[in-house]
Parts: C-alpha cells; structure tokens; sequence
C-alpha cells in the first residue's frame, strides 16, 4: 500500500522524508564502562556507514585472523544509517592488529580501541543515541494543536502534570 496510511487519529499534522541518505538517521551505541586496558579481548569503537554489524563483524575476523565466532558485539546497528558501536576479538597472546588496515574505506573508521578482560555479549550495552534528520517536512498547515509533540492526548496531560496552563 503506497500513500497515507489510515489512522484513528485522523490526518497526520505534517508529512516528512525520513532516512533518504545514511546521515539522516544516526546511532551511537553508548557502552556504559570504559574497557580496562588489558586482557585478550581488543574492544573496537567503529563508526560505520552502509553496513550491518555481521558484515563488520566477518571484516574484524578477517582483518585479525581469526574465526567469526571470535568477534562479539553488544547490540545491532542498522545498514541504512551513520552509526558509531563497539565490537569486541578475541585475540589472547596476540598483538592488536593494525587498525588502518581494518578501516580501508570510508564505510568503516576505527574511532577508539582498548583491551577488556572479557568479550562483549548481547545487550550489555547502556543504550543507544539517535539523531534523525527530516527532509522535505510539510506542516500542513501549521499548529496541530498539540504543543509540538505530534500527540493530541499527551500535551494536556503534560501541562497538567508540569503545572502549566494553556
């Protein structure tokens, strides 16, 4: 189905383009503790553009010599976007490998790296940062009576709550 989708909100107060470059929808994973300095995992901060976090991840493996299964990453980064995530190898008596080498091109920038005694596992990171870029935003009109959030039912009870009057 192409066009408006239906909404028992009525029409939407504004229309906009999301996600028609990889800039405009942009990840930070934030990791919630720094890597300690030594141990046989080498943690990676990389900022990737068009590439999902498996595709990075047989990159790692590749560029260290090692086997897939020993690259790990906290959480999933989308293809379609800028996004900064850590990556954890597995390289126990082993020297880092040059970071230069991984990088190559632009899709793939090495922004930080550090040693952890332990790899990283699914979801131990604090969370994510977003920046979304709109284009072509039409407002139709202009105010939808919501004070800016886009949500009629939030607004009042946002005010009421914050002890503001309209």
């Amino acid at each position: 189905m192409n066009g408006p989708w239906p909404s028992p909100r009525g029409p939407a107060a504004a229309t906009a383009r999301l996600r028609a470059v990889p800039e405009d929808f942009q990840v930070d994973e934030l990791l919630g503790f720094e890597p300690e300095g030594s141990g046989e995992h080498l943690f990676l901060q990389l900022r990737k553009r068009g590439l999902d976090s498996d595709e990075v991840a047989r990159r790692i493996a590749r560029w260290a010599s090692v086997a897939p299964g020993a690259v790990s990453y906290a959480g999933r980064k989308d293809r379609h976007a800028v996004t900064s995530q850590w990556f954890s190898v597995q390289l126990p008596g082993r020297a880092d490998p040059d970071p230069a080498l991984l990088a190559g091109d632009d899709a793939l920038v090495v922004l930080a790296s550090a040693r952890h005694p332990r790899k990283l596992r699914r979801g131990v990171h604090r969370g994510n940062a977003f920046r979304l870029r709109l284009r072509d935003l039409d407002a139709n009109g202009g105010d939808d009576g919501t004070g800016g959030t886009g949500n009629p039912d939030l607004y009042p009870e946002y005010l009421e709550r914050m002890g503001i009057s309209e």
